[in-house]
């Protein structure tokens, strides 16, 4: 867990989430995001842990590796 923001940042440009989420609706809300970004940004990986007892995610978006257009992805994403 302690190598994954370094490792990630070697792979390039991210969006990094550090969210709160009801213990009970955590399975629905990564099928359901998951699938929402997915659907708008094939390629991208999503990366995601936490300290999930608590409720507490790291909800990672990483580019696809080597491609530049993820900068354009991570605007659209922002607005």
């Amino acid at each position: 867990r302690e190598s994954i923001p370094l490792a990630q940042a070697r792979e390039g440009a991210n969006l990094k989430h550090d969210i709160s989420v009801p213990i009970s609706r955590i399975p629905a809300f990564l099928e359901a995001t998951d699938r929402a970004l997915r659907d708008a940004l094939p390629a991208i990986r999503l990366i995601t842990l936490g300290h999930v007892g608590d409720g507490n995610l790291h909800y990672n978006i990483q580019g696809p590796p080597g491609a530049s257009a993820f900068d354009e992805a991570q605007a659209a994403l922002i607005s």
